[in-house]
């Protein structure tokens, strides 16, 4: 899983490196494209950072005009993030991106072995999340 994980990183970075975008952001874009103006604690709930690095993460991507903050209209404390323009198509360049890593990554698959592969993963993701709680 480890040697998988490497060559997909090799493969996302070298695509990224085309692009404005910082390797951890892509996941932060897509949580954006999901569901545009969530809070900074929410975007580190779901990436499962601490709320520094989102808020670290959100300057920077500020400052490269890919997302924007905002105060939320109901709790001055909140501060929600939204994608710009710009921020929106490169989320959804990140989409066919993803997919064609999916689609390299599979490409060898039957789909016999994909449902295989992910009934095994399955397994996989209880036993962990059973030993998490």
């Amino acid at each position: 899983m480890t040697r998988v994980w490497r060559e997909q990183s090799k493969l996302i970075n070298r695509l990224l490196d085309e692009t404005p975008i910082h390797r951890g952001q892509p996941p932060l874009l897509l949580a954006l494209l999901d569901d545009d103006g969530r809070t900074q604690s929410e975007l580190a709930e779901w990436l499962a950072v601490s709320p520094a690095t989102v808020t670290n993460m959100v300057k920077r991507m500020e400052n490269s005009g890919l997302v924007t903050r905002q105060r939320d209209t109901q709790d001055e404390r909140v501060s929600r993030v939204y994608l710009t323009g710009e921020g929106r198509q490169f989320a959804e360049e990140m989409v066919i991106v993803t997919r064609q890593i999916e689609a390299t990554t599979f490409a060898r698959f039957t789909e016999a072995d994909k449902t295989e592969f992910k009934r095994l993963l399955h397994l996989m993701l209880e036993g962990l999340e059973e030993a998490s709680t």
